[in-house]
């Protein structure tokens, strides 16, 4: 079979996914459109991929290993799927007040200009992992959701939602008349990471590398918080610096209280 005889593309709402567990995420979410494994590909993972596939009626092809070799050079596992990109969702203040409205600690990722792929992936799979309860993004100037996204984010852009808005400063105003203390990740922050306490309802900014979060977000925004550094690098990859910041969080609901004392 050759790319694109059988396999409509992005203009037909479907991307190639590969690897086990964003293949495996993506089923999970029943948004896989159709299915490539290799033969000698097994354990527990693909056990798991064919028993979904065939509760949903999926399409099934054993291939040989030359298919899969001539795959763009991407890290496949013997496992290949045309999926149906996740779609954003357009109701902002429907989704917070959803959100709100369970018995637990809201945590909300808005990301402002992050337009890299791998970051943009990066971040939702350490967002997923961290229990944030949605990503909110401006309809402009943010990576779209292709292949590398996917493999980036371990499939968690099927799992996790992500909302869209017109404007983010009208985003944070919302959430803040609501009750949601906004937080923006800036390397000037006045508040240390670790000094902040996230037991409250949070919505975390971060920004694109080298621009960071706007200068409107950052002073519409209820704290700024920074993470100290020590080494010659001046700053942390953004998805790294994600990661450190909503770990923190996640540690002090856990009941394990904070690093010194809220500023």
């Amino acid at each position: 079979m050759k790319r694109g005889d059988e396999e409509p593309g992005v203009e037909a709402g479907l991307l190639r996914i590969y690897g086990r567990r964003p293949v495996l995420m993506a089923l999970r979410a029943h948004r896989v459109h159709r299915l490539w494994i290799a033969p000698r590909a097994h354990g527990e993972s693909i056990h798991e991929i064919e028993s979904l596939a065939l509760e949903q009626a999926v399409v099934v092809q054993r291939l040989d290993g030359s298919h899969f070799s001539k795959e763009s050079g991407e890290v496949h596992q013997g496992v290949t799927a045309t999926a149906i990109v996740p779609a954003p969702r357009h109701d902002f203040e429907d989704f917070i007040v959803e959100v709100l409205n369970r018995d637990e600690l809201p945590l909300f990722l808005i990301l402002d200009g992050v337009e890299d792929p791998q970051n943009f992936g990066a971040i939702f799979r350490t967002a997923e992992c961290a229990g944030v309860n949605g990503v909110i993004v401006a309809a402009r100037r943010r990576a779209p959701v292709s292949s590398v996204t996917v493999k980036a984010s371990a499939g968690a852009v099927f799992s996790l939602s992500l909302v869209e808005v017109g404007n983010l400063h009208r985003a944070v105003r919302f959430l803040k008349d609501n009750g949601v203390w906004v937080v923006a990740a800036a390397g000037e922050g006045e508040v240390n990471y670790g000094d902040f306490d996230w037991r409250r309802s949070v919505a975390l900014i971060v920004g694109a590398e080298g621009r960071g979060v706007s200068h409107l977000l950052k002073q519409a925004a209820d704290a700024q918080v920074s993470i100290p550094l020590q080494g010659a690098v001046e700053s942390l990859n953004v998805s790294v610096a994600t990661g450190v910041l909503l770990f923190e969080c996640a540690r002090q609901r856990r009941g394990e209280g904070k690093h010194g004392t809220d500023g």
